[in-house]
């Protein structure tokens, strides 16, 4: 091999270096605006924990039936989150999720299956999430929450074991 070509082999090397080792700096800033957007994501979650464990106090003075059977006494009752209030966050949720890069169904899926998760582990949100199943029948929701809002509802009620609405 001649002089000139193996110093046209060596530009050539020096040039791939230089577009790989640009390359790997935009691959460093996207994980780097996409760490940062995750923190948000997860402060946002903390916000909505700490809204939805606001409490309030109602005191039964005979025995209450229900889904939990006979309760008596003095019951403190969380006050559950409306569907047209969680609306508005679960869609704040997508946006987010989808700016990151997932797909509308992705970011869905995601937000139901924490939703569902919640639910199982939490029984204010296991709750809420039955409540909020329970509006989507209700005329007000048909035109208060969005069709993507229902469609999160719902899978997050299949996810976490009840029937859908």
């Amino acid at each position: 091999m001649c002089m000139e070509a193996k110093d046209k082999e060596i530009e050539l090397l020096f040039q791939q270096k230089e577009f790989y080792s640009k390359e790997i700096e935009l691959k460093r800033e996207e994980i780097e605006q996409m760490r940062k957007n995750n923190t948000e994501l997860i402060e946002i979650i903390k916000t909505m924990k700490q809204e939805e464990t606001s409490k309030g106090n109602m005191i039964f003075q005979a025995p209450v039936y229900g889904v939990a059977g006979n309760v008596e006494g003095n019951q403190i009752i969380y006050t559950s989150q409306s569907l047209a209030d969680a609306s508005t966050e679960i869609e704040n949720l997508l946006t987010q999720l989808q700016n990151n890069g997932l797909t509308q169904e992705q970011a869905e899926g995601k937000v139901a299956s924490d939703l569902a998760t919640n639910a199982n582990n939490n029984p204010t949100a296991l709750g809420n999430l039955v409540n909020w199943g329970k509006s989507l029948g209700n005329k007000a929701a048909e035109t208060s929450v969005s069709e993507v809002v229902k469609t999160v509802v719902k899978l997050a009620l299949q996810l976490a074991g009840f029937p859908i609405p």
